[in-house]
C-alpha cells in the first residue's frame, strides 16, 4: 500500500490496489508526506517443494522502495527444517524499517511457522488490513508427520517528507503498489 498526505486543502489519498498508479503533486503542499508498505511473503505449504510466495515491493517515484517480504519453506518429517521468510527491505525515506521474519516451527509436531508483522501498522488505523504481514505457515494434517510449514516475511515500511517546493506542483508521480 501506498499513502500520500498533504498539509493544506489537499487531503491525503490511498493506492491499495496492486499494480501502476499515478499521483499527481498538488499545488500549494505546505508538506508531502508518503508512506509505503511492500507485501507480505505468503507462508509455506507443509512441502518443501512449495515455498510461499514473494510478497510484492511497493514505490513511489523511483527512489522511495518498501521491498516485499520473502515466502517460508516448509519440510516434510526428517527432511531438515523449515526457514521462515526474510522481511523486505525499505530504501530512500527518511524513516526505513525492514520487515519482520517469518517464524519457524519451536520444536512441537505440527505446530506452524507465523508470518512476521509488518512494521508501523498502528499508525495506519482504518487502513491497516492493507499492509503486508506475512502469511502463516501451514501443516499436512497428519498428526505422525512433522510436517510444517515456515511463515512468511512481513513487507517493509519507509516513509518521507517533501517540503514545499521540493516536488514541483502538477507533476505526476509514478506509484507501483505491489
Amino acid at each position: 500500500a501506498a499513502a500520500a498526505e498533504s498539509s493544506g486543502s489537499d487531503g491525503s489519498q490511498t493506492f491499495s490496489t496492486p499494480g501502476t498508479h499515478t499521483f499527481n503533486v498538488p499545488a500549494n503542499y505546505g508538506t508531502l508526506t508518503v508512506e509505503v508498505w511492500g507485501g507480505g511473503g505468503g507462508g509455506s505449504s507443509w512441502h518443501s517443494d512449495f515455498p510461499g510466495a514473494v510478497g510484492g515491493a511497493s514505490r513511489f517515484g523511483s527512489n522511495i522502495v518498501a521491498g516485499g517480504g520473502g515466502g517460508g519453506v516448509g519440510r516434510r518429517g526428517s527432511e531438515g527444517c523449515n526457514m521462515g521468510g526474510v522481511g523486505g527491505i525499505a530504501s530512500g525515506g527518511d524513516v526505513n524499517i525492514p520487515g519482520e521474519l517469518g517464524g519457524i516451527n519451536q520444536g512441537s509436531v505440527n505446530a506452524c511457522g507465523v508470518g512476521g508483522s509488518a512494521p508501523m501498522t498502528g499508525i495506519l488505523g482504518q487502513y491497516q488490513e492493507l499492509v503486508g504481514d506475512g502469511g502463516n505457515g501451514e501443516d499436512s494434517g497428519a498428526f505422525f508427520y512433522d510436517d510444517i510449514g515456515g511463515g512468511g516475511g512481513s513487507g517493509a515500511y519507509t516513509k518521507k517528507t517533501f517540503q514545499t517546493g521540493a516536488l514541483s506542483a502538477s507533476t505526476d508521480i509514478t506509484i507501483m503498489v505491489g
